[in-house]
């Protein structure tokens, strides 16, 4: 029995030692939470190594994660792996579909901030300068541009094109034409007749009148035979007549003016008007002859540079009219204001029967998607741009070494223990395992020094 307990003893004793020292040490990293003092003297080892080296220990741990855990490089590294990538896409699309579901109340307050802010950037002057250059840069490429180039295709199939249009137009057009042309000489019929009416009257038409009456009477006395031409002549009527034309055209200009005024003429003449009118509209060769005129008007122009084509209708040059036209964006933004772009867009949503911002731009799933993608590839670009900046001003290595030296020595040994619990079992472990051995060792020294 004495040599069982001889060869045991060290062992079990060693090992409750190794286990029981190592649970001390361990203890006494956090332990005491305060120094010990026995009169004037403090006790050694008081307080334990980590309340004591608290700050180095906050600032030790705030150096290793700036370092070793949120480096710029690590978190570059994140951003680029697919599911961030997903999930800020994922992110960017739930916004802007609640931004398109959300409906436009122009009196809210978020309206009225996005529409004021909108109208602060219009008003800035880089903002008009921005637009001015770009709208001169494309004015100086349209300048030497004809039509056909502008609509990018080929002149022949430009010009069908346009033929088609025209008589596609015409056939729209002309029968509602007709009715309000015939309408409006109804409506204008007495003005009408009495401008037809003036301008028999005058001089140089009245004498014209005159020369076609006299043609007239000669013509008329040719047809007679001789006995009635020299008794015409005896009696002197022909030359009665040819003195007295004035008159007789004052007189049937009179008999003209009473016979238009007359209801049922001036309803007869309107009927046949519109009957006549009817009739040409009907006729295809009528539309392809209007056609045919408009086109003629049209395609000279086709061959002009857009500069000149301007030109000519303005009468301007083309340096001035583009200054013209850059003066003029440029008063219509300065002169653009709240009021205005909020009545715009409340019109828009009157019309479109719905207040739903998505309404003001319509998208399908596809250029949705595109649009959630660029946005939130813009939005990672961005991050990454700003990582080393942002990691800068946020200066983790200070948040972590403050946050730590905020706490509590006691929240600091149970986080530590919280994280660390498994690890320092095993240490304790060890320790008795290592304690066993020493004592085994013990025994077999003994053994092996009574041998000799």
């Amino acid at each position: 029995m004495n040599s069982l307990v001889f060869y045991l003893a060290p062992p079990v004793i060693g090992a409750i030692i190794g286990y029981v020292t190592n649970a001390i040490a361990i203890k006494m990293l956090f332990r005491p939470l305060y120094p010990v003092k026995i009169g004037r003297f403090q006790v050694p080892f008081t307080p334990g190594i980590l309340p004591r080296e608290r700050h180095k220990l906050a600032d030790n741990i705030g150096r290793m994660v700036e370092k070793e855990l949120l480096t710029e490089e690590i978190i570059r590294r994140r951003l680029a792996q697919d599911d961030v990538v997903e999930a800020v896409k994922q992110g960017v699309a739930t916004a802007t579909q609640q931004l398109l579901d959300t409906e436009f109340q122009q009196d809210s307050t978020l309206a009225r901030e996005t529409i004021h802010f909108i109208v602060q950037i219009i008003h800035n002057p880089r903002f008009i300068n921005s637009i001015e250059s770009i709208l001169d840069k494309l004015l100086e490429q349209l300048q030497h541009r004809t039509i056909s180039d502008l609509s990018g295709k080929e002149l022949e199939e430009l010009k069908s094109l346009i033929q088609e249009m025209l008589l596609q137009k015409l056939e729209q057009v002309l029968p509602s034409a007709s009715q309000s042309l015939a309408a409006l000489l109804d409506s204008h019929y007495e003005e009408l007749k009495d401008r037809i009416i003036t301008f028999l009257r005058k001089p140089e038409i009245h004498k014209q009148l005159e020369t076609q009456g006299r043609i007239f009477l000669q013509k008329t006395l040719q047809k007679l035979n001789t006995f009635q031409r020299f008794f015409i002549s005896a009696a002197q009527y022909d030359k009665t007549l040819d003195e007295r034309m004035g008159d007789i055209i004052d007189d049937l200009i009179v008999q003209i003016d009473t016979l238009l005024s007359k209801p049922e003429n001036r309803t007869a003449l309107n009927e046949y008007v519109k009957h006549i009118i009817t009739d040409l509209v009907e006729k295809r060769e009528t539309l392809y002859s209007l056609s045919g005129m408009l086109y003629g008007f049209i395609a000279p122009l086709l061959h002009k540079e857009s500069g000149a084509l301007i030109q000519s209708i303005t009468g301007m040059e083309w340096e001035a009219q583009r200054q013209l036209m850059l003066q003029r964006l440029s008063d219509w933004l300065l002169n653009l204001r709240e009021e205005s772009i909020q009545t715009s867009i409340a019109n828009f949503f009157n019309k479109q029967g719905s207040n739903r911002i998505g309404d003001l731009v319509v998208l399908d799933g596809a250029e949705k998607s595109q649009i959630d993608t660029r946005i939130a590839q813009t939005l990672i670009n961005l991050a990454n741009s700003k990582i080393a900046d942002a990691l800068k001003t946020i200066n983790i290595r200070s948040i972590v070494s403050d946050r730590i030296d905020s706490l509590d020595m006691e929240d600091v040994e149970r986080i530590v223990l919280d994280v660390m619990a498994n690890q320092f079992k095993w240490i304790n472990v060890f320790g008795g395992i290592l304690g066993a051995l020493i004592g085994a060792g013990q025994v077999l020294l003994s053994i092996y020094l009574k041998t000799f």
